[in-house]
């Protein structure tokens, strides 16, 4: 007897194991409830994600969401919603419930009073319709991050017919199609429809990525005599979103036209030069305006701006104003590339942390502060490893850097410190960009400051306390642009590298080339932002992070 339950339960142990094989290596389709009268299809290619992270994060993707949220799924024992703890109650055709734990997943709310000036020359139905949109909404943010697993989407009826004939045929006697030049369009056209909801420029890299997804949904469609299989799917695609991009600039789409002829400096006949387009994982790149909007409505919202900014416990509306008034933001920025001061003085409201973090989510759909710390967070474990190992004059200096950890335990001395020792891991210099002063100089700062092309700067007490026997807690940290304080009183370090990150999204600007690698690492990496190709220092120091 004890021998058969010992059997069984292998056999149980087994059997568990299988299906959790298939579950997680079957594609996954899911209800995800997003609010009243609002829920969206998310499936899982690779099946049901491993951690609940991960989960949340797809989930994030493909349903466009900005802010944090908690996941909660339907109970069919109690008919009830309960909240999600673990990836294994996950079965196909599951629904979700997303639970809003911040203001940025909210819908906005009604205009308030002061608002009437704004919309005055609206009719009250518009005001209305549109006091009842949310921020995606309102940004006509329609697109979502490049997916990490592109999905091939169906084609016309006829198509299909064709493609489910040539790919039994392929199965049966490994005969291939030979596409006829109507089917070969129809699904070009489908595969261009489905790009644009992500981008209209596409890398090298994504069209590999689109033209292997394609093979290998449709099999039959491989080419003989390529080393890839694709590459004359891959060269078609190339030559049908060029194509697609004209019919686009016709239509008027904003971020096709910021790039028409009559855009380009005086004597360029070259189509290419200076392109104007995503470097950086920006999704709403250069947004066209709401639908009934004109340049002269939205200039009336900046001008409103001008004075709402200057009102006190002014979030909301501001938040709202902002929202409504990104396109045309964005486009000056794409557009014209100000300069900073000037910049300043037409959109005030947009320098202050709370905003600047919003414009970041406008533009990449990332919630920008609790992204980067609960990164640098979980990769501070294995950064002090990879520290530990460095030797030399390297290694030195970045424990000369760690020295505050051994003195306090505060999480923000523990981040600016790992944050510092990064750079110098990376062989860049931090003082490049953080720039340190005590308060007795803080008349030599001002004029340091001039000088700054881009920093954040530091100031520091003379003789303060700590906490708990650390170093002087800073008097204040900023950020410079330009010879500009464009941020400042943002409390410590961390906070004040990651809001320079989110001001330069904001405002399109280029990393300083003497850190590039440690931008990089902190956008792709950190931010998760475009992490398909690195640079071979950064993929270096990514698999050691992400080695046990």
């Amino acid at each position: 007897m004890k021998l058969m339950y010992l059997q069984c339960k292998q056999y149980s142990s087994f059997f568990f194991l299988i299906n959790r094989i298939v579950k997680m290596t079957s594609t996954i389709i899911l209800r995800v409830i997003l609010g009243e009268n609002s829920a969206q299809k998310v499936t899982l290619q690779n099946g049901v994600l491993c951690s609940l992270a991960e989960l949340m994060n797809e989930i994030q993707t493909q349903c466009n969401l900005m802010g944090e949220f908690r996941l909660q799924i339907m109970d069919p024992d109690l008919q009830d919603f309960v909240n999600l703890t673990s990836t294994t109650d996950v079965q196909n055709k599951s629904t979700l419930k997303v639970i809003k734990l911040c203001d940025s997943l909210a819908v906005s709310p009604s205009p308030s009073s002061c608002d009437t000036d704004i919309l005055s020359s609206r009719s009250s139905s518009e005001v209305s319709h549109s006091s009842s949109l949310d921020p995606q909404e309102l940004t006509l943010n329609t697109r979502s991050s490049w997916p990490t697993c592109f999905v091939v989407p169906r084609f016309s009826y006829e198509a299909e017919i064709k493609l489910e004939q040539g790919n039994s045929e392929y199965q049966k006697n490994g005969i291939l199609l030979n596409p006829d030049p109507k089917l070969k369009s129809d699904i070009l056209d489908g595969l261009a429809e489905e790009i644009v909801k992500f981008k209209v420029y596409l890398s090298d890299a994504e069209f590999s990525e689109v033209a292997e997804a394609l093979i290998k949904q449709h099999p039959c469609l491989k080419e003989q005599g390529s080393l890839t299989g694709c590459s004359g799917w891959k060269r078609s695609l190339k030559y049908k979103m060029s194509n697609y991009r004209t019919k686009l600039r016709n239509l008027g789409c904003s971020e096709v036209t910021v790039n028409a002829m009559k855009h380009k400096p005086m004597g360029v006949s070259n189509p290419a030069f200076g392109v104007k387009k995503p470097r950086k994982a920006e999704v709403n790149f250069c947004p066209s305006f709401l639908p009934g909007e004109t340049p002269d409505s939205m200039e009336q919202i900046r001008v409103s701006l001008l004075s709402e900014v200057k009102k006190k416990n002014n979030e909301q509306t501001l938040r709202r104003l902002m929202d409504l008034s990104f396109a045309l933001r964005r486009q000056e920025v794409v557009k014209e590339s100000p300069l900073i001061v000037d910049f300043m003085g037409r959109w005030p409201a947009l320098f202050q942390e709370n905003e600047v973090c919003a414009e970041f989510a406008r533009v990449t759909t990332v919630a920008l502060i609790s992204k980067f710390f609960s990164k640098l967070d979980e990769h501070t474990p294995s950064l002090l490893r990879i520290f530990a190992k460095r030797g030399g004059a390297q290694g030195r200096r970045i424990r000369k850097l760690l020295v505050p950890l051994t003195k306090c335990a505060c999480i923000n001395v523990k981040r600016e410190c790992v944050l510092k020792a990064l750079f110098v891991y990376l062989n860049e210099d931090p003082d490049n960009l953080i720039k340190e002063y005590m308060d007795v100089d803080f008349s030599n700062a001002e004029t340091a400051f001039k000088e700054m092309v881009m920093g954040v700067f530091v100031i520091r007490c003379d003789g303060g306390e700590g906490c708990e026997g650390c170093e002087d807690e800073p008097a204040d940290v900023g950020v410079v642009l330009e010879g500009v304080t464009a941020l400042e009183g943002l409390g410590n370090v961390t906070n004040g590298v990651a809001l320079l990150i989110g001001l330069i999204y904001a405002l399109n600007l280029s990393y300083p080339k003497e850190l590039r690698y440690t931008f990089e690492l902190l956008q792709k990496v950190f931010l998760e932002l475009d992490g398909h190709k690195l640079s071979t220092k950064v993929q270096a120091l990514k698999t050691k992070l992400f080695t046990p």
